[in-house]
């Protein structure tokens, strides 16, 4: 019976392991999305001033990896046309050879931005 006291005590020793782990694994990762979220909000005003010009206009959009929806990734066959753009979300319009789609992006998504003549 001590025995298994033992092997029941080590297994609640390896979960308490477990948790302490993910929890300072949480912290850091809450740590870092702090520092990028202010990083990007302060880009997010830049973002708006830099894509007013270009409403209306075809543009390429670089996202943060997490960011990306699978509509946007295929950059060389879809035609990105920037629609409208206000302090947090861009309308973009999505054209490809089998669709044309409207989505709303958040301006604090986007990494970079190109544009087509």
């Amino acid at each position: 019976m001590e025995y298994i006291y033992g092997i029941w005590a080590f297994l609640g020793f390896l979960a308490f392991l477990q948790v302490s782990s993910l929890s300072t694994k949480q912290k850091r990762m809450e740590r870092r999305e702090n520092d990028d979220s202010q990083v990007r909000s302060s880009m997010k005003d830049d973002m708006k001033m830099i894509l007013t010009p270009y409403v209306g206009k075809e543009v390429i959009f670089d996202f943060y990896e997490d960011e990306e929806d699978l509509d946007m990734v295929n950059t060389n066959k879809n035609k990105f046309i920037l629609l409208d753009v206000d302090e947090k979300w861009a309308l973009i319009r999505i054209e490809s050879t089998r669709k044309t789609v409207n989505k709303l992006i958040r301006i604090s998504s986007v990494k970079g931005v190109s544009f087509n003549g």
